[in-house]
């Protein structure tokens, strides 16, 4: 299977793609992270670990779960670009005073499921969302929705941000640039059995 390219865009649920026009946004983060660390931002981690997980719930809730197995490098670095995305989006709507309740979360929810036939299952696996995830999108979606509203200039903010928090990016998934996770040159470990270990 071959994975949604998200980049400088922010998987819209109800509405559509979101272009956040990150395209003359600069710099990027070289600095290393701890073995078996995908990505730092700020002080939230996201582990190799937890990429194969995710990989692997996917996996489980597909029709193809070969092709799961047969792309998991891209994949994971498709849900760590986007992962790190919305890890930074919350925390500018946050430095904004702008948040959205769980209830919100699931009527947003609740709506897209309708304009999918009542089960979101199959749009949750085709743009690589576990269940958890994909509350995380739809909880993005509306920050995002609310921060355009108050006027929010939402890309440079998101960049001054991670310049702010520092985003530190595992060499073997790219770079981190502006608003997006640039691919690097090197692999992607993807065996199952990959544990974190602790930085020397």
């Amino acid at each position: 299977m071959r994975a949604r390219r998200t980049s400088s865009k922010l998987v819209g649920l109800v509405v559509g793609l979101l272009v956040v026009g990150a395209g003359s946004l600069a710099g990027c983060s070289t600095a290393t992270v701890p073995p078996g660390v995908a990505a730092q931002v700020g002080d939230q981690t996201i582990t190799i670990a937890d990429l194969q997980a995710e990989v692997r719930s996917l996996a489980a809730d597909s029709d193809d779960p070969a092709g799961f197995s047969d792309d998991a490098a891209n994949i994971q670095r498709e849900i760590l670009g986007r992962t790190v995305q919305f890890e930074l989006v919350r925390k500018v709507a946050a430095d904004q005073g702008i948040s959205v309740s769980p209830a919100e979360v699931d009527e947003f929810l609740d709506l897209a499921a309708e304009a999918n036939g009542g089960d979101l299952t199959q749009f949750r696996v085709q743009n690589l969302y576990t269940e958890d995830a994909l509350r995380v999108g739809a909880e993005v979606q509306l920050l995002v929705q609310q921060l355009q509203e108050a006027g929010v200039d939402l890309a440079p903010e998101v960049e001054a941000l991670a310049e702010e928090v520092g985003v530190q990016v595992n060499p073997r998934f790219g770079s981190w640039e502006g608003f997006e996770l640039l691919p690097g040159t090197g692999a992607i470990a993807v065996r199952d059995d990959a544990e974190p270990q602790p930085a020397e």
